[in-house]
């Protein structure tokens, strides 16, 4: 009885030091996100999903769509998403991106403009955002 208490314990510190370990991983890429690079500034901004939304899908299905302050980014501009500091998508012509299989958790993303060579020209502001793999609590 008391070997199933202490590997109780240890289990439940396990996940307490999980836990936190994707917690301070999440900072992390946030704080590498904001490091001196190309600007980051308002020319390119994440509008789907909102800033600090919740998004409730099963699946772990996720629309990303961005605006650009410009019309034209420039012939050759391609626009790249980063989820907690990895590119999720191929770079694509459009600020718009359909994710699937996107795990549970908090997350942090970004929208890049790189150039033909890759090379990277804005970034959008980092983008928290919550998947959560359960239905909708509020639909009915």
């Amino acid at each position: 009885m008391v070997l199933a208490k202490a590997g109780t314990r240890a289990a439940s510190n396990t996940a307490r030091h999980s836990r936190a370990f994707r917690t301070l991983s999440i900072a992390l890429v946030a704080a590498i996100a904001l490091l001196p690079g190309p600007e980051m500034a308002d020319t390119i901004r994440i509008d789907r999903p909102h800033r600090g939304a919740v998004i409730y899908d099963v699946s772990g299905n996720l629309f990303v769509e961005a605006e650009l302050a410009q019309a034209d980014p420039g012939s050759g501009m391609r626009f790249r998403l980063l989820i907690d500091g990895r590119c999720v998508a191929r770079d694509s012509f459009l600020p718009v991106f359909l994710l699937y299989d996107v795990p549970a958790g908090r997350h942090c993303m970004q929208v890049l403009i790189v150039d033909r060579h890759g090379e990277v020209m804005e970034r959008s502001r980092p983008h928290p955002f919550t998947m959560d793999l359960e239905t909708n609590p509020y639909e009915e």
